[in-house]
């Protein structure tokens, strides 16, 4: 969980109806969005673009976080993607993925 996804979840119908169990979801430890983090999601994002591809700027912030935390992330927003020096995409097929991990596995 990020904080990011905080965000998100705030937009939702759901969260002005009653915001309670997104607060109950919220209650796990959020990894934030830093310096370093917001460089990587920065960089990953810029790459994605200048090789014509895009995904979300949230999910770009999402991936940069996840990186540096070491941790996967999924999201049915966008492309698969390995995280590497040179980001390997690929079309995604039904439910989209973004799953990057700092050691470079997906």
């Amino acid at each position: 969980m990020t904080a990011v996804t905080a965000f998100e979840l705030a937009l939702g119908h759901a969260y002005r109806e009653n915001p309670r169990p997104v607060h109950a979801l919220l209650a796990a430890p959020l990894l934030t969005l830093t310096r370093k983090a917001g460089l990587r999601g920065g960089t990953l994002l810029g790459e994605l673009q200048r090789s014509g591809n895009t995904i979300d700027i949230r999910d770009a912030m999402q991936a940069g976080i996840c990186l540096e935390a070491d941790t996967t992330l999924v999201t049915s927003q966008c492309l698969p993607i390995r995280a590497s020096a040179r980001p390997e995409v690929r079309p995604s097929r039904g439910a989209a993925a973004l799953a990057c991990r700092g050691d470079g596995n997906r």
